[in-house]
């Protein structure tokens, strides 16, 4: 609930910053319409491989779970409104999920199973940009919003299933590497963990926690519509629990793509 609720306001504030934008840009003409009442859509999709990493306490013992490497896609959208001709506000979503995820479980008693497993991240948030040059080489970008890891394994024998969810957000710095249109972006990200999986406290899991993590990618402008990009992403969650160790989630996703603007 909490996370719809940060949605409508989203949708609310882009309203209320695109309205007046508009009126300036009719009366001032064309021109004025293009610089400041502009939208630009913005779709991404990409692939490459992520990781799952989850430190269990129970019964005195921590469980530990690793993924290992598995395959991955990276799907995005982006809505930016040009405020100024320097300053874009919008909304940002972007989703990351493993594929053909398998583990080893190993039971107590020696056995093992293997288990199909889904990772993936979801997050929306508002999306602020602020070139900091008239090329638009240096910048800084702002996303605040919602955020929610899930760890969703074909049975809760032993692995449990469980989502983390609550607000977060991440500050970047876009810097020129030297060759035109070749960009570093890179930012660190900082999470509050307000909705947890109802299986985790059945396990003696709080139902708070936070999280930090952060972002590196490399991006490459092809032209005025496409960009080449390579990024890596972690993020890592510490829950309280009964027990003298906290339950740690640290998920992965190092993936390439092509960006798309309309």
């Amino acid at each position: 609930m909490r996370c719809y609720g940060l949605a409508c306001f989203v949708l609310a504030l882009a309203a209320q910053i695109a309205l007046p934008q508009n009126a300036v840009a009719e009366a001032s003409g064309g021109r004025a319409e293009a610089a400041f009442a502009a939208w630009t859509l913005r779709l991404a999709g990409g692939a490459g491989i992520g990781g799952r990493e989850l430190e269990l306490p129970a019964d005195g013992v921590v469980y530990v779970t690793r993924t290992g490497l598995f395959p991955a896609i990276d799907l995005g959208f982006e809505l930016d409104h040009h405020v100024s001709p320097k300053f874009h506000l919008g909304l940002h979503a972007r989703y990351q999920t493993s594929i053909g995820l398998q583990i080893a479980e190993q039971h107590p008693g020696g056995s093992e199973r293997v288990q199909r497993l889904r990772s993936h991240r979801l997050e929306l948030a508002i999306a602020a940009a602020l070139d900091l040059d008239d090329a638009r080489r240096w910048a800084i970008l702002v996303r605040l919003g919602c955020g929610v890891v899930d760890l969703r394994p074909e049975s809760h024998v032993f692995t449990p299933g469980y989502f983390l969810a609550g607000p977060y957000a991440r500050a970047e710095l876009q810097l020129p590497l030297g060759v035109h249109g070749l960009h570093l972006r890179l930012g660190p990200e900082a999470q509050w963990i307000v909705l947890v999986g109802r299986e985790l406290p059945h396990r003696g899991i709080g139902s708070e926690g936070v999280g930090i993590g952060g972002v590196a990618s490399i991006e490459l402008q092809l032209g005025d519509r496409w960009t080449l990009d390579a990024s890596y992403r972690e993020l890592r969650v510490w829950l309280a629990s009964s027990q003298p160790e906290s339950l740690v989630d640290v998920s992965r996703f190092i993936t390439a793509g092509l960006t798309g603007s309309l």
